[in-house]
């Protein structure tokens, strides 16, 4: 039933029963309304358990003003709704299912360890902040792609290192990597790392997460990597209730390997998605929406 305060687009997401379905929401376009009216509804009218309704977005001031809003609507009365972002859940997920005593390493340490590596290799490049940073974001650029050795080869065209930096940079990547596991410590790339190499090869936890959250809801999707993503579809087995909601307009996460072709991708997995619109701006006035909209003609990814 369309309320009073929602338009048919809105109501339509709010009350889809069950399968995949992805909404286009720009800026402005009630995403988040509709979103935890949506968690309501399948609590109160499909009869879902709170707890096993999982709710994720990208940053924690983000999932935890839903949480809030959440909340808010339903008077406190479904707190065991999890809400999350990807590396939260993920750690969770990692951390209840066996990995203990992880520690999340601090851009200091991860700037010891280059630096201790280079002195290693005698490179004279010790404490060279610039490289430091640049070999950071280079093994971060070789873990979002699955650590994959083809990666570390063309990592020296993705960055200008010196020649003798590209040809010891498989040796700075594995001594980095086998410094960390030494000490217990993961990055935020480790955490999509581990779980997705946990979730490929314990059947029976895979399992027990895919009974654990039988419905989830993404906000942002279009920042997803597709790490995160791969992980995200074998959660959502077997019934595929995916609640995916973005634009493919935008995208801030490129760096972390995420792009809005994703939309594209969903639709492409899920032959069987439906797909909805949201087509009111509510935030912004009509030379704001002109002018952006002269802006986004010019993207090729988008629907």
């Amino acid at each position: 039933m369309l309320a009073a305060n929602e338009n048919k687009a809105q109501t339509l997401a709010i009350e889809h029963a069950s399968g995949p379905l992805q909404v286009l929401a720009g800026p402005g376009s009630g995403k988040t309304y509709l979103t935890i009216r949506r968690i309501r509804h399948l609590i109160r009218h499909h009869g879902i358990s709170p707890d096993h309704i999982l709710v994720i977005t990208f940053t924690k001031a983000a999932a935890m003003e839903m949480k809030e809003r959440f909340s808010a609507l339903t008077q406190q009365a479904y707190p065991e709704v999890r809400f999350g972002t990807f590396h939260a859940i993920y750690y969770h997920i990692l951390k209840q299912s066996g990995y203990s005593g992880l520690r999340i390493i601090t851009l200091k340490e991860k700037r010891n360890y280059i630096n201790h590596i280079l002195r290693e290799i005698k490179s004279g490049e010790a404490e060279n902040a610039e490289l430091c940073n640049e070999l950071i974001k280079s093994i971060a650029h070789i873990k979002i792609n699955g650590g994959c050795s083809e990666d570390m080869e063309s990592v020296s065209f993705f960055y200008d290192f010196e020649e003798k930096i590209k040809e010891q940079f498989p040796f700075i990547y594995n001594e980095y990597c086998r410094m960390m596991r030494e000490e217990n410590k993961i990055d935020f790339d480790d955490m999509i790392l581990l779980c997705d190499k946990l979730l490929e090869e314990r059947p029976e936890i895979l399992s027990f997460w895919q009974n654990t959250f039988t419905h989830i809801l993404v906000d942002e999707f279009q920042d997803i990597s597709p790490m995160q993503y791969r992980i995200l579809c074998r959660l959502a087995l077997p019934q595929n209730n995916l609640f995916v909601v973005g634009d493919d307009d935008q995208s801030i996460y490129g760096f972390r390997g995420a792009g809005p072709g994703i939309m594209k991708q969903f639709m492409e997995d899920y032959a069987q998605a439906s797909q909805l619109t949201l087509t009111i701006n509510y935030r912004s006035g009509p030379h704001i929406v002109e002018a952006a909209g002269m802006v986004i003609n010019g993207n090729k990814e988008r629907f």
